[in-house]
């Protein structure tokens, strides 16, 4: 999933920076979303969905997937050929489609091919809840451990923050992955990250949110006599 190219594509749908970005994937010195799971595989089917419109079939599609489709293009008009298996093109692009159809063929008949799959050979998912933020994360680290996780699990599961820390001087909203052994108790609730003004104080968070004061305490593995500092996170789960 993390994998780079020798040209510089990342994430397992290894995008180019350009092309990442043309298809609405932040990529900075933060954030690479090339990384982000669902959000790649969501820019890599518009790619292909674009790329058979452009040029009318999904093998051709898969073609300019693999070299761009200003490479097919241009392919396509110097050969005058529009049929991917009549084209000459590079080697690893001439076998792209074909290593797809056997990976396909394996997969759906893989006994008949002398491979033996069990339960524990299947990839098995972590589980987490969605936490949804719109404001600067100034340190990741301190981030996870006020959810009860630690920098390494909430970097594992959200492979798209490059550093420490999110600065989002636009207030974009990301959904975070959260390690969670009781998923269950926090699917039903909408997250709020809250960031502390100067002096601000657990009576009066409680009070903006309409929640207890003790609920915070919980959420935020915090003693009540430990004071707020400014820009501090805080962790406010509202029922929906």
């Amino acid at each position: 999933e993390n994998s780079t190219s020798p040209s510089g594509a990342k994430g397992f749908w290894q995008f180019l920076k350009k092309t990442g970005i043309e298809h609405e994937l932040e990529i900075n010195s933060e954030i690479d979303e090339r990384y982000h799971l669902e959000k790649s595989t969501q820019a890599a089917c518009q790619y292909i969905k674009e790329a058979y419109e452009l040029f009318g079939s999904w093998t051709l599609a898969a073609a300019a997937y693999n070299m761009g489709k200003t490479g097919l293009r241009r392919s396509i008009e110097t050969q005058k050929e529009n049929d991917y298996y009549q084209l000459m093109l590079n080697n690893e692009t001439y076998r792209y489609v074909f290593r797809i159809l056997a990976i396909k063929e394996i997969l759906s008949k893989y006994e008949k091919y002398g491979f033996n799959i069990n339960e524990n050979d299947y990839y098995q998912t972590e589980k987490f809840y969605n936490l949804k933020i719109d404001t600067a994360i100034h340190n990741i680290a301190d981030f996870a451990i006020n959810l009860g996780i630690n920098y390494k699990k909430i970097k594992q599961l959200n492979p798209w923050m490059l550093g420490n820390k999110i600065s989002n001087p636009n207030n974009n909203t990301y959904t975070i992955k959260i390690q969670s052994s009781n998923p269950i108790y926090t699917i039903n609730k909408d997250t709020i990250i809250h960031t502390c003004r100067s002096r601000e104080n657990l009576f009066e968070i409680a009070r903006k949110y309409n929640v207890d004061i003790e609920q915070i305490l919980s959420w935020n593995n915090i003693l009540p006599s430990k004071k707020l500092k400014k820009n501090q996170e805080i962790i406010i789960l509202k029922a929906k």
